[in-house]
């Protein structure tokens, strides 16, 4: 899976090129999965509260982003680069697994 694989070689590469192509890859793969999620996200709330619904979810994206961005610089201190490439890859995993749980159980239609 793409999202799973795309942070790869920010843990394992050093070359420019291929460090760039990761994270150009991955921000196009979170992008299409924050819009299908928001679509998830909107198809499933009541109007009357979808707003505070979708201000909740910002919040807590930032809450989850600062301590990511936190931990990703003091292991890029401490362990190179290599070291917060695999965070991203870790979490790059989680996404996946995310992904492939929910697909598995949301209603098609």
């Amino acid at each position: 899976m793409l999202l799973a694989a795309a942070p790869l070689p920010l843990a394992l590469v050093s070359q420019l090129v291929a460090v760039m192509a990761a994270q150009v890859t991955m921000g196009l793969a979170l992008g299409v999965l924050a819009v299908r999620a928001t679509q998830l996200l909107h198809e499933s709330v009541p109007s009357a509260i979808r707003a505070g619904v979708a201000s909740g979810v910002g919040t807590v994206t930032w809450a989850l982003f600062i301590p990511f961005a936190l931990a990703s610089g003091w292991l890029a201190q401490v362990h190179g680069v290599d070291g917060a490439g695999a965070l991203f890859v870790g979490a790059g995993l989680l996404l996946a697994l995310g992904v492939l749980t929910h697909a598995g159980t949301h209603d098609r239609r």
